[in-house]
């Protein structure tokens, strides 16, 4: 008698091995993520981790790098996850740390944010955020303060005129005595966004989209205590 085949085991969350822990600290979190991830093979599995383990875009890529619970390959067709909203306790743990990101192509553009301005001002004046990370935060301000300035021909209304001009003086304001004209070249934004701010900073600007001030070498931003 012909003994009957061992039908395969089906993979189940529980059999997705746990992420390694980040190599910096992050706050800790109750609420957990899922992660939907579809290998090669066809077999879809499902892969719990912690809130703030999904909040930078290099963090989450280490889910891609995990082995498939049926095949053991690390080859995914695709994986879907939600990208949590970012807080103060995150952008201070951003802010520490060169080799983490939100977004790996203009990141001063996803954090140029009423929402953000006050971690911001906070961070940029705190002496433990790393000089390249206080550089992205300043850009972050500078195109704040671009988004706030009306265009010719906008059709804003009077409220929302008034609210950009109370936040474009307070940026303004911010940055005034923290950035001196001829560090501006240091800080890597649009052309089209300097041409609208930097005379709203003090600075002439010209062809090059660089204020007309001596030239200066620098590999970083400056550190601004």
């Amino acid at each position: 008698m012909k003994e009957k085949p061992t039908p395969p085991k089906k993979p189940n969350k529980s059999a997705a091995p746990t992420p390694p822990p980040p190599r910096y600290r992050i706050p800790e979190r109750t609420t957990f993520l899922t992660a939907t991830m579809t290998c090669i093979c066809g077999v879809v599995s499902e892969q719990e981790f912690p809130w703030a383990f999904g909040a930078f875009e290099d963090t989450l890529s280490v889910l891609c790098q995990l082995p498939c619970p049926a095949c053991g390959a690390n080859r995914y067709a695709s994986c879907k996850y939600y990208h949590p909203p970012i807080d103060e306790e995150i952008l201070t743990v951003w802010s520490r740390y060169t080799d983490v990101c939100f977004s790996s192509q203009d990141e001063d553009l996803l954090l140029a944010s009423v929402e953000y301005l006050p971690w911001m001002e906070k961070l940029i004046d705190d002496p433990l955020t790393h000089p390249r990370k206080r550089g992205d935060l300043v850009c972050a301000i500078i195109t704040l303060i671009f988004n706030a300035t009306p265009s010719p021909g906008s059709k804003w209304s009077e409220a929302e005129l008034a609210q950009c001009e109370i936040l474009r003086e307070r940026a303004i304001a911010f940055l005034k005595p923290r950035i001196p004209v001829e560090m501006l070249p240091h800080y890597h934004h649009w052309g089209y966004i300097a041409r609208i701010v930097y005379p709203q900073l003090g600075a002439t600007f010209d062809e090059q989209h660089q204020p007309k001030v001596p030239e200066v070498e620098a590999k970083e931003p400056p550190l601004i205590l």
